[in-house]
């Protein structure tokens, strides 16, 4: 059995009717949803946008993680960065300064002896 009721919202200044409607779930219990004044589908989450009231799908929002790099090329983008590298993955790396561990090449550079 199906449970539904409307809910009056207040959108910018205007009110707006909004149909929640509930569905018994398999395990016991009920699960509400928005149902979307544009488009009339389910909907767990409405947006306001425009001073309207919708779904995702209406409003045309997109998810940000759908259009960020690689988590690996933005990494290699911020070490490029720090190195004063020229941009891009393929473009060569600058030269090593010298004399930058000293301390750490002289316990390399140990002779190890076999006794």
């Amino acid at each position: 059995m199906v449970a539904r009721e409307t809910v009056t919202l207040s959108v910018e200044g205007r009110e707006v009717q909004v149909e929640v409607v509930r569905q018994p779930r398999h395990l016991g219990g009920s699960q509400a949803y928005w149902r979307c004044p544009k488009c009339e589908a389910l909907r767990s989450h409405l947006y306001v946008a425009g001073n309207e009231l919708a779904c995702r799908c209406c409003h045309k929002l997109d998810y940000r993680s759908r259009h960020v790099l690689h988590p690996a090329l933005t990494r290699a983008a911020k070490l490029r960065r720090a190195l004063n590298a020229p941009a891009g993955i393929l473009a060569p790396l600058p030269a090593r300064p010298r004399n930058v561990w000293p301390v750490v090449k002289a316990s390399v550079a140990r002779p190890i002896v076999n006794t």
